[in-house]
């Protein structure tokens, strides 16, 4: 519903903030999720906002390839 609404870009990601958000983040005290639940909720998430032009296609992929470069050079890791 919010992302059929004439709502601006913007506000249309502040709506979802209070409402979605709000809804899974009470759920993480009552249910226990798996990371495969969550990882496919982050999925359609981010297919339903590309469907509405709001979210990138590509943005995901090049988020994982710079996580995948820090880890091969060993960014991520503290020296000891």
């Amino acid at each position: 519903m919010i992302l059929k609404s004439e709502l601006n870009a913007r506000n249309k990601i502040t709506a979802i903030g209070a409402l979605a958000v709000l809804v899974l983040r009470y759920s993480f005290g009552i249910i226990k999720w798996r990371t495969q639940e969550i990882k496919r909720i982050d999925r359609k998430t981010r297919k339903m906002l590309t469907m509405h032009k709001i979210h990138h296609p590509k943005a995901d992929r090049q988020a994982k390839g710079k996580e995948e470069r820090k880890e091969s050079t060993g960014a991520n890791r503290s020296s000891i």
